[in-house]
């Protein structure tokens, strides 16, 4: 009868183990996937002799689609222009910019949804100085 309570000592503590362990496991699970599954968008400017643009490009792991924009508030509404993840051709969506003067800012607000039905908004905001544009901030949240 003593070895019996022994094992079942030994078993019962190796099951608690099991317990922890497959809670730490679950939660960095859970971690890992919200860190995959995040949307990144990315905004760098294109400058010909007469036209300026801002070539928006999917650097996050999941199909993103674009449903408007806004520059310094004039919203243009989009028809959910897919932005495909990853480095692929034609993966990108072309804003162009109104006229702007030496030091002049301006905001872009991009409203978006991602393949799994949620909705992010990020801000970008730039200053034009002579030779070209330059990025100051570019935020993303979600808006769900």
């Amino acid at each position: 009868m003593e070895g019996w309570w022994s094992k079942n000592i030994v078993l019962i503590i190796t099951a608690l183990i099991a317990l922890v362990i497959g809670y730490y496991q679950i939660r960095i699970n859970t971690a890992l996937k919200d860190l995959e599954d995040s949307v990144e968008i990315y905004g760098y400017t294109h400058s010909t002799t007469s036209t300026a643009s801002i070539i928006l490009t999917n650097v996050g792991k999941i199909q993103i689609y674009i449903t408007s924009y806004s520059i310094d508030g004039a919203i243009s509404n989009v028809d959910n222009a897919l932005i495909p993840a990853g480095q692929q051709q034609n993966a990108w969506y072309v804003v162009n910019l109104p006229a702007t003067n030496n030091g002049q800012k301006r905001s872009l607000v991009i409203k978006l949804e991602d393949q799994l039905q949620r909705y992010w908004e990020s801000d970008m905001d730039f200053t034009f100085m002579g030779n070209g544009w330059e990025s100051v901030v570019h935020k993303i949240k979600r808006i769900d």
